[in-house]
C-alpha cells in the first residue's frame, strides 16, 4: 500500500477496509469488507445485513486531490451464482461489497463511501488512494 493511504474507517461498531490496487488507465477492482467490532476495535464477526442505501448497496464518490475530476460508483453485490443483487427493499448485503473505479491519472485521490447499517444509521467512511501506472 503506497504511503499516504487510508484504507480503514471504524464507526459505529463497525470497520470498513478498501482492498485492491488503484491503478492508472485500467479498471481498478476493489472489495469493501465489512466487519463487527467491539469497543476495543476488534473484529467479532462479519457485517451480513447492509441495507439498500438510495437504490443501491452503496455509494462511492472519487475526487481527485486537486480536486480536477469527480465520479460517483455504485458499490455493488453479486449472489453465490455471479449474478448482481439488486438493491429492493428488504434485501441485505455483507460481508464484503465490490467497487470498480477507473482512474484517467496519477495521483491521490480521496474516496467517500455512504451506506447504512442494519439500525438505519448511514455511515460514511473516507479514504485515499495514490494510483500507480502499471
Amino acid at each position: 500500500m503506497p504511503a499516504g493511504d487510508i484504507r480503514s474507517w471504524t464507526g459505529h461498531g463497525v470497520r470498513i477496509t478498501l482492498d485492491g490496487h488503484a491503478a492508472v488507465g485500467d479498471d481498478s477492482d476493489f472489495t469493501l469488507p465489512f466487519a463487527h467490532v467491539d469497543a476495543t476495535g476488534e473484529a467479532t464477526g462479519p457485517v451480513t445485513d447492509l441495507q439498500p442505501y438510495l437504490g443501491a448497496a452503496g455509494h462511492v464518490v472519487i475526487m481527485r486531490a486537486d480536486a480536477s475530476t469527480f465520479a460517483h460508483r455504485h458499490a455493488e453485490t453479486y449472489d453465490d451464482q455471479g449474478r448482481p443483487v439488486l438493491a429492493l427493499p428488504g434485501t441485505s448485503f455483507g460481508p464484503a461489497l465490490d467497487l470498480h473505479v477507473r482512474f484517467d491519472r496519477p495521483g491521490a485521490y480521496r474516496l467517500w463511501a455512504q451506506f447504512e447499517l442494519a439500525d438505519g444509521t448511514v455511515v460514511t467512511a473516507p479514504f485515499v488512494v495514490h494510483t500507480a501506472t502499471h
